[in-house]
């Protein structure tokens, strides 16, 4: 006979315990991590909305309106080379590393577009145009990967819906700074 007989019901009920425990300290991560997201989408969303119509009134205030088709063809032919460049950026370095310097870098090139309008509109608004066009297709795509690493398939079930809602409202809410801003000019 044994003097070491190891209860089992107090083995498997510790186990038990640790798992809840890191279960619930997963979920409230995965809140943390939704919320953040769900503020990020609403911002990138409205920027979007809010960008593209600053974007399109600044190229037709600028330039004849026979030049649009041009600049639209222009700007897909970036977007693909974008689209290859960007791709295997995030295959060799993975989102989480690109999608934050990425945004920081389309953040410092717009404050440098709103320079470069003041000095030379013509060349800021056709760059302005080219960065809205091809950068906002690479950020959304690039937040969406970094979102499907993050989120494992349960929690993403979760919350995608939620961070998916979230830019909607972003959407609206750019749609509305857009409009109010086109009254007062």
């Amino acid at each position: 006979m044994s003097t070491r007989d190891p209860d089992p019901p107090t083995r498997t009920t510790r186990r038990s315990q640790d798992t809840a425990r890191a279960e619930a300290q997963a979920d409230r991560h995965a809140v943390r991590t939704t919320r953040l997201a769900m503020a990020c989408a609403g911002l990138m969303i409205a920027h979007q909305v809010a960008g593209k119509a600053a974007r399109d009134a600044g190229f037709l205030s600028a330039f004849d309106v026979t030049l649009l088709p041009w600049m639209v063809m222009g700007a897909a032919v970036l977007s693909l080379a974008g689209v290859v460049l960007f791709s295997r950026l995030l295959s060799r370095l993975g989102p989480a590393r690109v999608v934050p310097a990425a945004f920081l870098v389309s953040a410092v090139a717009q404050g440098g577009e709103f320079l470069l309008l003041e000095r030379s509109p013509q060349v800021g608004v056709v760059v302005f145009y080219l960065h809205m066009a091809v950068a906002n297709v690479l950020l959304i795509s690039a937040f969406w990967s970094l979102l499907n690493e993050t989120f494992d398939p349960r929690r993403g079930k979760r919350s995608f819906g939620r961070v998916a809602a979230a830019g909607a409202l972003g959407g609206m809410i750019g749609g509305l700074l857009t409009a109010g801003a086109a009254n007062t000019v």
